[in-house]
This record gives structure tokens, sequence and C-alpha cells, in this order.
């Protein structure tokens, strides 16, 4: 439930999410008003953020298999989203929600600042979380509504679901824009992190927009088109004494 006061920005999000169907982006069944709220009625999960699940297994994030399965799903929503001129704009471990506590399946949420990428137009924003933003979008005054803004944003989020932390993370926002726009990717040591993984992290998280990785790239990546069994070996010949 929410106060008219937030109505554009509330229309904004219920007009995206009814003209989207998918099984890893929450569904919205009804937007009405009642007195001064707008309610929207929307599909129910119980498993809590895709952020607290990560802190819960431990300060070295999850494994490459289980954040493969979780990436997968993440493209696949985004992907959709593009399809249909959809830019989330706002893409994070909180705004992905677990349909369950024994489910691995997630929901995309929060459409709050999504964004028209059509023929017509494309909308412009400086909004968005700033450990999220792209380089683009914090150097710009204003930023159009395209999809190198998500693939950057599902570049951190597979980076927090590997290491367990954020990759540009800071006290000050100053020291966040600094590390986002100038500082390299950098891995933790204590952890085995595949080659595969980093070079697609690497990519996702390219500082320029034009030589970002694209949607279509993702899917032929080498480490997004392994199975979760050829992760595990890849893990077990590298560790092998």
């Amino acid at each position: 439930m929410y106060h008219a006061s937030k109505v554009e920005e509330i229309y904004k999000e219920a007009k995206a999410l009814k003209k989207l169907d998918h099984p890893n982006i929450i569904k919205l069944y009804h937007a009405i008003l009642w007195k001064n709220f707008v309610v929207l009625i929307m599909e129910f999960v119980a498993g809590g953020e895709l952020l607290s699940y990560v802190k819960a297994k431990g300060p070295n994030g999850l494994s490459e298999s289980e954040s493969h399965m979780f990436f997968q799903q993440i493209t696949e929503a985004v992907c959709y989203c593009h399809n249909n001129s959809i830019i989330h704009r706002d893409l994070k471990p909180e705004n992905i929600l677990l349909t369950s506590t024994e489910s691995k399946q997630i929901k995309i949420i929060d459409f709050g600042i999504a964004g028209n990428n059509n023929v017509s137009g494309k909308d412009t924003t400086e909004a968005g979380s700033i450990f999220v933003l792209s380089p683009e979008a914090l150097i710009a005054a204003c930023v159009q509504a395209v999809p190198t803004i998500d693939i950057w944003a599902m570049g951190i989020i597979l980076y927090f679901l590997v290491c367990g932390k954020l990759p540009f993370f800071g006290q000050t926002r100053a020291e966040v824009v600094t590390k986002i726009t100038k500082n390299p990717v950098k891995f933790p040591e204590k952890k085995w992190i595949s080659a595969q993984c980093k070079t697609l992290i690497n990519a996702l998280l390219n500082k320029n927009p034009k030589k970002r990785i694209t949607m279509n790239e993702i899917y032929q990546a080498e480490w997004y088109a392994m199975s979760y069994l050829l992760i595990l070996l890849i893990y077990c010949l590298e560790k092998r004494p």
C-alpha cells in the first residue's frame, strides 16, 4: 500500500508489471485506488531477499554452481524485459526474492524506476542505487534507459553471488563513485573462482558501455553455457594438489 504522493512512481511500476509475464518476475494481479492510497495486489513470495540468502551462507558467497543457477534465472528475466523494451534500472540483490525458503526460484521486483527503451524514445534518469549504478550513469548528468545499465548491474550481482561482497564499496558516495569509475575489478585471493567466471564478470563490468558485453554475448559466454557438473569438475581439477 502506497500513499498517493508517490502515485506517478507506482503507476509506472504497475504499467511495467502489467506488461510482463515471466516465471522470474513478480506478478501483478491488480492495481486499485483506495481512499488516499494506491494498492498493488501482487504475487506472494516467502523466501526473502537474495541479499539475505547470500549473507547467510557466509562471507565467501555461494559456490559457482549455485551462483550459476541464480544468474541464469536473472539473465532470462532481464532479457525478457529488454525484449519488451523495459529497462529495470535498479537491479540489485535486495530486489531479487526467493519464492520460498526451500526453493531456488527467484523473482525480480521493484520496477518503480523502470524505463522504456523503444523506437518512440528512451526514458532518461539519474535514479538508482549507488552501489549498482554504471560508470556512465554516475558521470552523465542524465542517462538514457538502455540495456547496458542493467547489464552492468548484472555484473555487480554475479560478483556478489560468487564473492559474497560488492566489487565497489565505500563509506562515502564520493569513494564509491571513484571506485566504480576508475578502479579495476579485484577478486578475493582466498577464494577459488574459475577463469571463465572472472572473464564474464569483467565483461559485464566493462566501464565503457560501448565495449560492455551484450545480452546475446552473455548467452554465448563460456561460463554461462556451462552445466553445473562441468563447473564442479573444473573446480575439482584446478584444486587438485
